[in-house]
């Protein structure tokens, strides 16, 4: 990860990327919403009390924090004050839906079971005491309003022995909680104050110790935009002033003076989850249990100016604006990274040509937007010898860990040649009898492979359960690897057993005009491509194919469909069965051709010659069908007699060919052919 960060802090050398550096320990608080508030406590000089701000998601994103997981200042997290059983519980959340309906002496007396343990105590000294003492000794000497407005909040919690006496801060809270809900204010998030339910684990709640400010006016003084931005000034200062001050007596990975330090490296931000860029750290104990590392200052030494260098470069990349250009989220706990060798003056959207994986992706075609690139590509005034892309995958592994999962450089030209592949891939197709057949975006392709359907058109996989052949951000490797030639033929056949009940299903109801479920519907939209692609990887071009045994015994079994159907609707007044004749066989056919040939052969008898005779009645429009039907049906058999129609299984590939055929448009008949029809009728 920090070889990738470098390079891509080298890259930005010329963008501007002006930014607010943030301390690496001044973080920001948990995301804000209506199931998890922050709260901001106002305490008076005397530090009681006194009124309690709900902040809203805007404001919170300017509030920060000093410290680690372990404890931080001014805000911080704490669990509700006392434990209730399931049933109150859900009277809780019927009076904070519907304030009007509380009893508050009913919420008074189910504060019995205080939730606050020895674990919380700790955390507790450690944010009120032991932050507050260490961030007074990092800014002492330095002055500004907000190290004055801090001094005087730690001194009040001091003074007042909250950060000593938790039983005092516990009941405190409990009286501001009970103050509010008897004047009806703040109900919900009191009651989110007060309770929990017992059994679960611990809910963190995000708070900020704040005070009353010298207009009495009730507002915030320390949780602004202000007091954040103050501080850190102060805090990033200070660091840099102890940095420049140390003796710089050994080089770094990247060949820069530096003083060793023990300290942990910066977390980032980055959307969907908190990353640490590199954690061998002396407080971290398993890195040498072993002795794998004597020196764990020396295993990846970086100097402070690369740290910061590395931490820079990646909240740039990962900024909001540049989402879709930059980056995008492949899932919660995936991010995708592209960049460009050299920065253009004008934004590029790189990441959005691979789609975003997600089920309902975007409305614009991959051949549209690909296109648009490769002009854009043309346009940028890069040096010809460093025109390529850098793509990296970040994937939070568990709550400590978060690692590279792919990563590649690919130049220009080769975006250019896997474009073309990936296009001529998609339309390795005949004319489809579907509407809407479109190349499928590189990470849509993973999706398609994994999802198990049924013979009633609905997924078999679930979010719980799930099948994965590839995952998501394999899809990127797939699209370049137009040379490598990887496992295709494994892909394709996961992807023909995977997808066997939807075509069974597709194609029984397209073959009778009937509407399939939209759902069913985008999904045989996004598989057909998936297998034209695959196909064309195996070097099986449509031109060749549909000469095939398999493509013609597919087209054999559309027809049985379209036969039977009419059958069924002239003959037995639109009566017409669950499975066609067709459908019923698909399954036999793919595994037993020959088999499925002789038994389709019997089965059809009577529908051939019902359409023989049926073809010169005077229903112009459907008997007309019936005879073309019957001469796709001779024209096709006779195709299949000549060729090689005898093998006892089909491999993986004449698999897909079979499934083509039996989704394909069935051919058009030429002029003369038409003109014997004509005279028959």
């Amino acid at each position: 990860m920090i070889n990738e960060l470098f390079q891509l802090s080298e890259t930005l050398k010329n963008v501007d990327t002006t930014q607010v550096e943030w301390h690496r320990k001044y973080k920001s608080i948990p995301k804000v919403n209506a199931k998890a508030p922050c709260l901001c406590l106002l305490l008076d000089a005397s530090g009681h009390f006194r009124d309690m701000i709900s902040l809203s998601a805007e404001e919170a994103k300017n509030i920060r924090k000093y410290g680690t997981n372990q404890g931080s200042f001014p805000a911080m997290n704490i669990w509700p004050l006392y434990c209730v059983s399931e049933d109150i519980i859900k009277e809780i959340e019927s009076y904070q839906k519907k304030p009007e309906l509380l009893v508050f002496e009913k919420v008074q007396s189910w504060c019995t079971k205080s939730q606050w343990t020895g674990k919380l105590s700790r955390m507790l000294k450690i944010s009120l005491h032991d932050t507050p003492v260490e961030m007074k000794k990092i800014l002492e000497s330095r002055t500004n309003e907000a190290n004055e407005e801090l001094s005087e909040l730690s001194d009040i919690i001091h003074k007042a022995d909250l950060d000593s006496n938790f039983e005092k801060l516990h009941d405190g809270l409990r009286d501001l909680a009970f103050s509010l809900l008897k004047s009806r204010k703040l109900v919900a998030e009191s009651l989110t104050l007060l309770f929990q339910q017992d059994g679960k684990p611990e809910k963190k709640l995000s708070i900020v110790f704040d005070m009353y400010n010298k207009s009495d006016s009730h507002l915030p003084v320390v949780a602004t935009q202000r007091f954040t931005e103050n501080l850190n000034h102060l805090l990033v200062e200070a660091e840099q002033d102890k940095i420049s001050g140390e003796d710089k007596s050994a080089i770094d990975a990247f060949q820069m003076e530096f003083s060793p330090t023990s300290d942990p490296m910066p977390s980032v931000k980055v959307p969907g989850f908190d990353m640490t860029l590199y954690t061998m750290f002396s407080e971290v104990k398993c890195q040498d249990r072993y002795d794998n590392f004597i020196d764990r200052k020396a295993s990846y030494p970086l100097s402070f100016e690369n740290r910061n260098k590395l931490k820079r470069a990646l909240e740039w990349i990962s900024k909001e604006t540049n989402k879709g250009k930059t980056w995008m989220t492949l899932g919660k706990s995936t991010i995708l990274f592209c960049y460009p060798s050299q920065m253009p003056d004008i934004p590029v959207e790189w990441a959005t040509i691979f789609g975003s994986g997600s089920e309902k992706d975007s409305e614009e075609a991959f051949s549209s937007r690909a296109e648009r690139l490769l002009n854009e590509i043309k346009q940028l005034k890069v040096d010809p010898e460093l025109s390529y892309i850098m793509i990296f995958v970040l994937r939070k592994v568990d709550k400590a860990r978060t690692k590279i999962v792919q990563s590649g450089r690919y130049s220009f030209e080769s975006i250019k040649m896997a474009v073309t592949d990936w296009c001529e891939g998609c339309n390795n197709l005949p004319d489809m009898r579907m509407k809407g057949l479109r190349v499928i975006y590189p990470l849509q392709f993973p999706r398609v492979l994994n999802q198990v359907w049924k013979q009633d058109g609905t997924l078999a996989t679930t979010n719980k359960s799930t099948i994965t052949v590839k995952k998501l951000y394999e899809g990127i490797d797939f699209f370049f690897s137009y040379e490598k030639k990887p496992d295709e033929r494994l892909m394709l056949r996961d992807l023909l057993i995977h997808s066997e009940g939807l075509i069974i299903y597709g194609g029984d109801l397209l073959h009778k005009n009937e509407r399939m479920q939209p759902s069913s519907y985008e999904a045989l939209l996004k598989i057909i491509p998936a297998v034209g692609l695959l196909l064309y990887r195996l070097g099986k071009r449509k031109e060749k194919y549909m000469k095939s045994y398999p493509y013609l015994l597919g087209q054999l079994l559309h027809i049985s469909d379209e036969l039977h159907a009419l059958y069924c609707q002239v003959v037995r007044d639109d009566n017409v069965p669950p499975k066609l004749a067709g459908s019923s066989l698909y399954s036999a056919a793919a595994e037993t051709p020959v088999t499925a040939l002789s038994i389709l052969g019997s089965r059809m008898q009577p529908y051939i010659s019902w359409a023989k005779s049926y073809r010169y009645k005077k229903e112009k429009e459907k008997s007309a069908l019936a005879g073309w039907y019957l001469w796709q049906y001779e024209e096709t058999m006779n195709q299949i007699i000549v060729s090689e129609h005898n093998k006892p299984r089909f491999n993986d590939s004449e698999r897909a060919e079979l499934f083509i055929g039996y989704l394909a448009s069935l051919p058009k008949k030429d002029s003369a052919n038409k003109s014997d029809s004509e005279e028959t009728e």
